[in-house]
This record gives C-alpha cells, sequence and structure tokens, in this order.
C-alpha cells in the first residue's frame, strides 16, 4: 500500500477551497482502482470510461456541493458512486 505525503482529506479540502491540482492527484491516485472496479461490473472498455468520467463528475458535484462528510473516506464513497451509476446503467441495458 502506498503512503502519500498529502492525506485524501486535505485534498478535497483543497479541492472545496478551488485548488484543482488537488482534485487532480485524488484523481490520479485513485483512478486506476475506481476504474476496475466499473469494469468488472459493466464488463465493456468504453461503457466503463464513460461510468468513470461520468463518477468523476459526480464526485466533483458532491464537494462543490459541500455534500462530502468528512468521516467517509474518500475511496469507498466514491466506489459507492461508481457502483450506484453502473447499476443504473446496467438497469438500462437490460431494459
Amino acid at each position: 500500500m502506498e503512503k502519500y505525503t498529502v492525506s485524501d482529506k486535505t485534498l478535497i479540502t483543497l479541492y472545496s477551497e478551488g485548488n484543482e491540482e488537488a482534485f487532480e492527484q485524488l484523481l490520479t491516485r485513485h483512478k486506476s482502482t475506481i476504474y476496475t472496479f466499473i469494469y468488472l461490473m459493466v464488463n465493456d472498455t468504453p461503457e466503463a470510461e464513460e461510468l468513470l468520467l461520468e463518477t468523476f463528475i459526480r464526485v466533483v458535484q458532491e464537494i462543490k456541493s459541500g455534500n462530502y462528510r468528512e468521516e467517509d473516506q474518500f475511496v469507498p464513497w466514491v466506489l459507492r458512486i461508481a457502483c450506484q451509476l453502473s447499476m443504473n446503467h446496467l438497469n438500462k441495458r437490460f431494459e
């Protein structure tokens, strides 16, 4: 497990205060894990890429609106968003 000099919590605080680079660090740090999770759910590369983008758009919206609670751990929180979006996508696929 990698150790980072700046915690996710600190990066989220910096991002919510307007530091765009902080979000880029979060994205770089966790994109692979989140993409893999989504891909394993939908089993399709283009759909997984689209859902990854949708996930991070939702994450940005939630952080900027103040809906992220500091007691949440960032990655599990993002994975819950990714799971919800993926399930919605799969439900539409099989309708």
